[in-house]
């Protein structure tokens, strides 16, 4: 084992750790200016912007620990994941639902997009890069369409499992969020 693989460990969890700081951290500032009508726009924007991104970003392979391997988008959807929780304990399940059932039709959006963009004739300067750009875009497309079905059935049992279960939101979270991921 390589140097490198002994520290890709502590790098990924920094780099989510630092994401799940800077998405939860809107929301606390939004609470701390006194804006709780803004909470659940906001809290729905963020959860929705950071599962666009971890389509995206799930399109590149990182090394994990040894020869396992990770898609970088787990960075940014720990993050994302703990806002769905947050929006289900304050807002409740209804709005859990709503705003999953949000999401997945704008990842459905982000496909179509992203098919028509890639298949729109390129400028001639452009030629040379188009199939370059329509291998790295397509992978996302692809990863996007084909995680929606997981991603309804997983968030929407996560949004279940965190408003039914009692005890703690640590408890709660605890149990839910490795379903979701």
């Amino acid at each position: 084992m390589t140097w490198y693989f002994m520290y890709s460990l502590p790098i990924l969890y920094g780099m989510a750790f630092i994401v799940y700081i800077a998405a939860v951290g809107i929301l606390w500032l939004v609470h701390r200016l006194g804006r709780e009508e803004l909470l659940l726009p906001v809290g729905a924007m963020d959860y929705i912007l950071l599962l666009t991104i971890s389509q995206y970003m799930a399109s590149k392979i990182g090394a994990y620990v040894g020869p396992l391997v990770v898609p970088m988008g787990v960075i940014t959807y720990s993050a994302s994941v703990s806002v769905l929780d947050f929006l289900t304990l304050r807002y409740g399940r209804g709005v859990g639902y709503w705003v999953v059932r949000i999401a997945a039709y704008l990842q459905a959006l982000v496909f179509l997009i992203n098919y028509l963009v890639i298949n729109y004739p390129p400028a001639q300067f452009w030629e040379s890069l188009q199939a370059t750009f329509a291998a790295i875009m397509g992978v996302s497309a692809r990863i996007a369409i084909a995680s929606i079905t997981a991603f309804i059935v997983s968030e929407t049992y996560d949004v279940f499992l965190v408003s039914r279960l009692g005890g703690g939101v640590l408890r709660r979270v605890g149990y839910s969020d490795p379903v979701a991921m």
